[in-house]
């Protein structure tokens, strides 16, 4: 398959916000071309129910490297008529809006197991699919976590394959690595997490840890520095567990707040990446969202909580942390409040609920479901523009943000 008939039938489009948001050029529609291809049915492709549909499942980006990674997948076919699936990631140019190179091509018809047959459960193989990806700007690579067990790398230049590791006996679902990229942290189905510390210069690994967890491990959080990690399991959203873990030591902290907290109940979390949205892990403090409304701060490296806040009177539903560390965003059912994360001082509330995130110092972006995101001026406490997706992704410097659905994404700068 060729890129040209790979990009995606998704409409990638250059879109500007109202307001002083400055559009990224030189991005362009596309609508001839499909990222993800239509793979061959198992049966009858003539039988009914047999269009193919395309979903866009993730997008990762990077301001600096200019680079960004789009995950989805294909699937059609009604059970015992012509059932077929397959998946794609794919490395595109930031700067034009080009596609640079497809990194990963799922299983297709006559390549199982991300193909059911009439004996195959489709619950069960899911094949190569990437689950979760994080770029390693220092290191110049692309890692990604995959359903059949394995975590891969990419330079994030060219797209070309650096290897692979195979360390885990289920899928991984989660990945995540320090700011310098010494330290790669994976998180699998078969509820382990395997930290392994890399050379300086390669991808080579001098040492590894591995812990057991109680649950499949579906999210993990990563402190910049490598030296602390925060693992959220669970086989369901009912009995998800929190756990942090020193990574130097290989130890799990006996903190007081690490115990199986029932997140179900949240109005906004259906997910487990909603439930790490009331979870934020940033140097040595970590920062917790609970059922009763209040907010907890814990020093990472003991466990030991440093400071409560309690102005919410209902569940916490997001928790995001500004780049410079200093402010604090938590939104509830009754609003989105700003709090100074030195003093514990409540700094504003806002008039909106959903998911928070950051980016630059003045800008906080709620995100509600079905398909809405504002875009605030937090510290004048002014809306200044709505856009039509759920999802929005921010590069790790703020400088970029993308929106998407399962069709659609739109970038801004």
């Amino acid at each position: 398959m060729t890129l040209s008939t790979a990009i995606a039938a998704i409409g990638l489009s250059l879109a500007s916000l109202p307001g002083d948001a400055t559009p990224l050029e030189p991005l362009r529609g596309y609508n001839a071309a499909m990222l993800i291809a239509p793979f061959e049915p198992v049966f009858d492709p003539a039988a009914e129910g047999c269009a193919v549909e395309t979903s866009i499942d993730h997008v990762t980006l990077h301001a600096e490297l200019q680079r960004f990674v789009i995950g989805g997948h294909a699937s059609g076919g009604e059970w015992r008529q012509c059932a077929f699936a397959g998946s794609e990631l794919s490395l595109w140019d930031l700067t034009t809006g080009e596609p640079i190179q497809i990194l990963l091509e799922g299983a297709t018809a006559s390549d199982p197991p991300s193909v059911y047959t009439l004996d195959e459960d489709p619950a069960v193989e899911v094949g190569e699919w990437a689950t979760d990806v994080v770029f390693i700007p220092q290191r110049s690579v692309i890692a990604a976590a995959i359903a059949d067990s394995t975590v891969r790398f990419w330079d994030s230049e060219t797209g070309a394959p650096l290897g692979q590791w195979q360390d885990h006996e289920k899928a991984v679902w989660a990945i995540a690595a320090s700011a310098d990229g010494r330290v790669i942290a994976t998180g699998s189905a078969d509820r382990t997490v395997q930290a392994k510390f890399l050379a300086p210069d390669s991808l080579a690994v001098w040492r590894s840890e591995q812990l057991a967890t109680l649950q499949a491990v579906r999210h993990l959080q990563l402190s910049d520095d490598g030296h602390n990690l925060v693992a959220i399991s669970g086989s369901s959203l009912q009995d998800t567990v929190v756990q942090l873990w020193h990574v130097e030591s290989g130890q799990w902290l006996p903190v007081d707040w690490q115990q199986r907290y029932v997140f179900h109940e949240l109005q906004f979390s259906y997910t487990h990446q909603d439930v790490a949205q009331v979870v934020q892990l940033r140097g040595d403090r970590l920062i917790t969202g609970h059922e009763d409304g209040v907010i907890r701060l814990w020093d990472a490296p003991t466990g030991v909580r440093v400071l409560s806040l309690q102005h919410h009177r209902e569940a916490i539903l997001s928790l995001a942390v500004s780049p410079d560390g200093q402010w604090l965003a938590s939104s509830a059912g009754d609003g989105t409040k700003l709090w100074n994360l030195k003093t514990g001082q409540l700094i504003r509330t806002l008039d909106t609920i959903g998911r928070v995130q950051f980016s630059g110092e003045n800008t906080l972006w709620v995100s509600q479901r079905p398909a809405r995101t504002e875009r605030w001026n937090w510290r004048l406490g002014e809306m200044l523009a709505t856009i039509p997706f759920y999802r929005v992704v921010i590069s790790r410097d703020g400088e970029v943000v993308a929106g998407y659905d399962g069709r659609e994404i739109e970038l801004w700068r």
